[in-house]
């Protein structure tokens, strides 16, 4: 189990720091807490809605002030805790470039996202081969029309039509 303490932005590994005592005791006392109060399956089950929950992301986190990819590593990076590098790879992006677009959206955004889970968006959605714009529009063109996703994305429906049809202009598979 990792801790992180965002005073000091370091990762601490609770295992490390515990004794073997404190370690035997930490267990034996959720031991009796899930005897006692029959927390086994809510356990298990909040686990299963936190990861399902952390497959997706928010449509309320898109608004006019941040572009598309820049409300994404705002969003990932404040209320999801993720490092650059892990939102490097789940956004097909490198370090660095995720770094400089936190900075910026901070720069001209400083609260925090909302995240109101009435549209979902796959992380799962974004690719090499397209935007995080147009990967966002492929997934909701799907199922929605242009001024629907525009609603969602705070964007114009010209706009939506415009950057969809230049990711299906590239030609490539949704799935690559």
């Amino acid at each position: 189990m990792k801790v992180k303490r965002d005073d000091l932005n370091v990762d601490i590994d609770l295992e490390s720091v515990l004794s073997n005592q404190d370690k035997k005791l930490l267990t034996s006392f959720l031991a009796s807490l899930k005897e006692k109060y029959h927390l086994d399956k809510e356990i298990k089950a909040s686990l299963n809605d936190k990861k399902e929950y952390e497959k997706y992301l928010p449509g309320s986190i898109f608004n006019k002030e941040l572009g598309i990819f820049e409300s994404i590593v705002k969003f990932l990076h404040e209320n999801r805790n993720l490092s650059f590098k892990e939102i490097s790879k789940l956004t097909y992006r490198s370090p660095n470039n995720c770094a400089v677009t936190y900075k910026k959206a901070k720069k001209k955004y400083f609260p925090k996202l909302n995240s109101d889970y009435i549209h979902k968006i796959p992380i799962g959605s974004f690719s090499k081969n397209y935007t995080c714009f147009e990967s966002v529009c492929l997934f909701f063109k799907e199922s929605m029309n242009y001024h629907e996703i525009a609603v969602i994305l705070n964007r114009d429906d010209r706009t939506i039509w415009t950057t969809y049809n230049r990711a299906i202009k590239k030609g490539v598979r949704k799935d690559e």
